[in-house]
């Protein structure tokens, strides 16, 4: 497995694979969103191939400068179902954490479903806590941290 830079030519499979777990918003993963995202001092889009070249996860990163008392975070951290399991999402947290830390984030944050108990788990396993819940549209979404 090897992690790179995302690039356009990634959206195809990168938005086929969010829609299939629900993740997909048209307002934050179109093409142009996921391309300015990626192209920002302040964020990345990270794809995780196989060794055949073949996109197999993703996650995004922003550092979130001047935008009020948002905290740095992660986003659309997305595995293909058939490669789960295997260190692929570990692998893709790590090196956004890294890449936070080094654009000079101490902490992020990450909100996913609050009723995602199995999702929830395995952030706190890996070092996240709960700060609560935000309601974000008709979502009630739970709010985990992490200190870098």
């Amino acid at each position: 497995m090897r992690i790179r830079e995302y690039r356009n030519s990634d959206y195809a499979v990168l938005a086929e694979a969010l829609q299939a777990e629900d993740l997909f918003s048209y307002e934050y993963d179109s093409e142009e969103k996921l391309e300015e995202k990626a192209r920002r001092r302040s964020g990345f889009v990270l794809v995780a191939e196989s060794e055949d070249g073949s996109f197999i996860g993703s996650i995004g990163g922003l550092l979130r400068e001047g935008e009020g008392d948002e905290r740095p975070s992660i986003f659309r951290l997305v595995v293909l179902p058939g490669q789960r399991k295997k260190g692929v999402g570990s692998a893709l947290l790590k090196e956004a954490e890294k890449r936070l830390g080094d654009l000079g984030a101490d902490s992020l944050e990450i909100f996913i479903d609050s009723e995602n108990q199995e999702l929830k788990n395995w952030y706190l396993k890996r070092g996240y806590k709960e700060e609560g819940t935000k309601d974000v549209g008709k979502i009630t979404h739970c709010v985990l941290r992490k200190f870098l």
